[in-house]
């Protein structure tokens, strides 16, 4: 299909667009849930307009996302979607600075009187949205729902699985004690964890909260309209000072072209995670900024070793040395991306530079699958749970095929939550897969997919599990990235995924946006600005 966008300059700044009314009757008539809290301004249901807001410019940065989350509990989701719209509406009691470093959020100072001990002063006079105070009750409570609250279920329980407690220490200071020693547990706090209000939270049920949110972050909640978009405003009394924008508006388009197209039309002021042809395009344009940071997603195709022919390593050696990585960075990806060996990329605390990717050789998955007993073939059925990756899907599917595998691909948009996190990924089952290391440390994803004391559903060892907790509990950096090496050589040689890639992230914008992409993907609009 070809679309021909209207340019940005046609576009009135700062009006409700043509046809709102219209649009919210067909909403109404089709049954599309509208999740509002108290009065709205004009043209909410829309979000194009933000004019006699309370505090900021006056202007609403309307943002693209590929998802919809399914909630917007700050407490429940682990996707990097949902953590967008989270960092916004919340806070942590840390958060990363512009050089990947945990300062003081809600925390205000930090002492450690033992490798397992955190004491933290919090921050005074901080309000949630809905007026009432922020104190050590509410950081108890996040973090007793989140691990113990088993009608939440989060899926951050694997995050909070080595706290042992968390007590209040009056009003305004917090104690907690961990299972085993974490150096990284400061990053952890600044980046996945955020402080929801206990009473807010017990007033309205979990069920109500995760579609009506209360936080403390730079925007609160305004409506959420779903199929279509999700509209923030301005927090006015937001301790860090007034967010520079009056309303953020995030839509949830999945096809990049159709993203992209709203973006020329002037619908939409920001689309991250665009592909290089795209980046391509747009630079050619005026009116457009493209900025490109090295990402912290590494992608790869997941196996269940316990059980079927994943079992054998010379299979899942197999499998790597099958992939062309090289052509896909290049022809698929455009260079938009960097051919990877091991699971944690270049801005990741952990990576090892001396681990190369597999080489592709066909001939030497033949005679691996032949070793192994498959000779004479091997059934594999592929998933893919994303459309913005099909390609790659489908040319990993296609290069299985070439060195004589059967492959089934099967598209289903809920495999992550429904299969892939309950354990029952199938014997011969592969999964396009990866992980975000938004902590910008490799104990994220270690912890989400390798450690057999949290999350490692589908690969884990004895050594490999020592190495982790060895370099999660090392204090001294030096000792700690010596046990990454070493922990990053063994995973790359068991081979219990197959390694694809580390991802290039680049956002596109409208000119008249000011926003400094980051390295940890965090969407993180307070200091955002346009006009």
């Amino acid at each position: 299909m070809n679309v021909s966008p209207t340019p940005r300059s046609a576009r009135v700044p700062g009006r409700c667009r043509a046809g709102l009314g219209r649009r919210r009757s067909l909403t109404a008539a089709l049954g599309v849930a509208v999740l509002a809290a108290g009065s709205l301004s004009a043209c909410t249901s829309d979000g194009s307009s933000a004019e006699g807001a309370e505090c900021g410019n006056g202007k609403t940065l309307t943002v693209n996302l590929p998802e919809e989350p399914t909630s917007l509990d700050g407490n429940y989701d682990t996707l990097v979607v949902p953590a967008q719209i989270s960092a916004n509406l919340y806070d942590g009691l840390f958060t990363m600075d512009a050089n990947r470093k945990p300062v003081p959020g809600l925390a205000t100072k930090y002492t450690r009187p033992d490798p397992k001990t955190y004491r933290m002063e919090l921050r005074r006079g901080v309000k949630f949205h809905d007026g009432s105070a922020f104190t050590a009750a509410d950081v108890v409570n996040t973090f007793d729902r989140i691990g113990n609250d088993k009608k939440l279920a989060s899926k951050q329980t694997s995050y909070v699985s080595n706290i042992d407690s968390v007590t209040a220490d009056g009003d305004h200071a917090v104690t907690f004690k961990l299972k085993a020693p974490d150096t990284s547990f400061t990053k952890a706090l600044a980046s996945l964890l955020f402080v929801t209000p206990k009473k807010a939270v017990q007033a309205a049920g979990n069920a109500k909260f995760a579609t009506r949110p209360v936080g403390t972050g730079p925007f609160k909640f305004v409506e959420w309209v779903k199929g279509d978009h999700l509209t923030m405003d301005a927090n006015c009394r937001y301790w860090k000072g007034k967010p520079k924008v009056s309303r953020v508006v995030w839509r949830f388009v999945s096809e990049p072209a159709t993203a992209l197209a709203s973006l020329e039309s002037g619908q939409t002021d920001m689309v991250p995670y665009i592909s290089a042809d795209h980046a391509r395009s747009l630079r050619s344009k005026p009116g457009y900024k493209v900025t490109s940071v090295p990402g912290v997603r590494n992608l790869w195709v997941q196996m269940n070793t316990s059980t079927g022919a994943a079992r054998d390593r010379r299979v899942r050696l197999a499998l790597n040395y099958a992939i062309d990585k090289e052509k896909i960075v290049d022809d698929l990806l455009k260079g938009g991306a960097q051919r990877s060996g091991q699971p944690a990329s270049k801005p990741v605390f952990g990576y090892n530079p001396d681990v190369d990717p597999y080489p592709y050789d066909p001939a030497k998955a033949k005679k691996l699958l032949k070793q192994a007993g498959y000779g004479s073939g091997l059934s594999l059925t592929l998933y893919n749970d994303k459309p913005v990756q099909n390609l790659v899907w489908q040319a990993v599917g296609a290069q299985l095929k070439a060195v004589g595998i059967k492959v089934r691909l099967k598209s289903d948009l809920n495999y992550f939550s429904n299969t892939f996190l309950k354990k029952k990924m199938g014997a011969d089952t592969l999964f396009v897969q990866g992980c975000s290391s938004l902590t910008l440390d490799a104990d994220f994803c270690m912890g989400l997919t390798f450690d057999s004391k949290r999350r490692g559903l589908y690969y884990h060892s004895s050594e490999t599990d020592r190495l982790i907790s060895k370099a999660r509990g090392e204090a001294d950096p030096k000792a700690r990235q010596a046990a990454y090496d070493e922990l990053m050589e063994k995973l790359h040689d068991a081979a219990p995924v197959v390694f694809l890639y580390s991802t290039v992230d680049t956002y596109a914008m409208a000119d008249d946006v000011r926003f400094t992409p980051r390295s940890d993907q965090k969407l993180w609009l307070w200091n955002a600005g346009k006009g």
